[in-house]
């Protein structure tokens, strides 16, 4: 597909001008039938303008951090510090279960005993 600058702006919801000054800047130059390549227009559009990249990291940034604060992320470090702590208890009651025959009652104290541990693990971080 072979695009106006006209025709790409309106697909992307740029002003002509801005647009226009990007493919400039970019020194990307049009085909013979006036037109740019789909390729040269996206250069364009969503090219690497280092001002550009730093606004998107820093709005993913605080998009993350918003999800940290509303409680819709969990942090990597909670998540490890309960995974350890939960592999810590499932070594342990294996350990202490050493030599006991696993009986269906053995086996269903060890696993409530697993299964407390993230929950207790998250209100102490409160």
């Amino acid at each position: 597909m072979r695009w106006t600058v006209e025709h790409a702006a309106t697909e992307f919801g740029l002003d002509r001008r801005t647009l226009a000054k990007r493919i400039r800047e970019k020194s990307i130059e049009e085909g013979g039938d006036g037109k740019f390549s789909t390729h040269a227009i996206c250069e364009a559009v969503f090219g690497a303008d280092p001002r550009i990249d730093k606004d998107r990291e820093q709005a993913k940034n605080f998009r993350l951090k918003n999800e940290e604060l509303q409680r819709e992320r969990i942090p990597h470090d909670v998540i490890d510090a309960v995974d350890n702590e939960t592999f810590q208890a499932i070594a342990a009651g294996l350990k202490n279960a050493k030599g006991k025959a696993l009986t269906p009652d053995l086996i269903n104290e060890l696993f409530a005993s697993f299964r407390s541990m993230p929950a207790k693990r998250l209100r102490s971080r409160g």
